[in-house]
């Protein structure tokens, strides 16, 4: 299962002005080569198959990933410090065809919907967070160092980044936010 989106890094960051030049793997995506590039960092698009190597051999500082990748790809053997980012939460969504949905009767609809909003929603936050713990001790215990970054100095320097660079996705995001309070 996964978790939101850590940091890892070859030295300590604890806040955006520590990214300063680091050269940090991104999904070769516009949100997140932006986003890095405004905080600071020097984003760096590579497919997730190269990471390793190229942190190993110093092409990369850095890259971000859930803690389930990072400890399944063996990050902490060639980076030491695990930044407490979180600055992606990366949902996990129960998907039907609308063909397949309308094809159920009306209490089968019902039950899933209910099951979808309520229950599963509840056991997959559960089985989550219980994934989080154990690969963030898993990953102290391979000798990873955790950094409790500064997630307020992040935010500030990111404020305003989607209306100013992705304007189309500001309601999407209002929303999100609104409910995420």
């Amino acid at each position: 299962m996964r978790g939101p989106r850590w940091l890892t890094t070859k030295d300590r960051v604890e806040t955006p002005e520590d990214l300063a030049g680091m050269k940090i793997r991104v999904p070769d995506s516009p949100v997140f080569v932006r986003s890095w590039d405004q905080l600071g960092a020097a984003p760096t698009p590579m497919n997730f198959g190269e990471v390793f190597t190229a942190l190993q051999q110093g092409v990369i500082d850095g890259q971000e990933n859930p803690l389930s990748l990072i400890y399944t790809a063996q990050f902490p053997e060639v980076v030491s410090f695990l930044g407490r980012t979180e600055h992606v939460m990366e949902p996990i969504t129960m998907v039907v065809t609308s063909k397949r949905f309308q094809q159920l009767s009306h209490e089968h609809q019902d039950a899933i919907l209910e099951a979808a909003n309520g229950a599963a929603q509840a056991f997959v936050a559960e089985q989550v967070l219980a994934g989080e713990t154990d690969f963030l001790q898993k990953l102290q215990d391979a000798g990873m160092t955790l950094v409790e970054v500064d997630k307020e100095a992040f935010r500030a320097q990111l404020e305003g980044f989607v209306g100013d660079t992705f304007p189309e996705l500001l309601p999407v995001h209002e929303q999100i936010r609104a409910t995420a309070r």
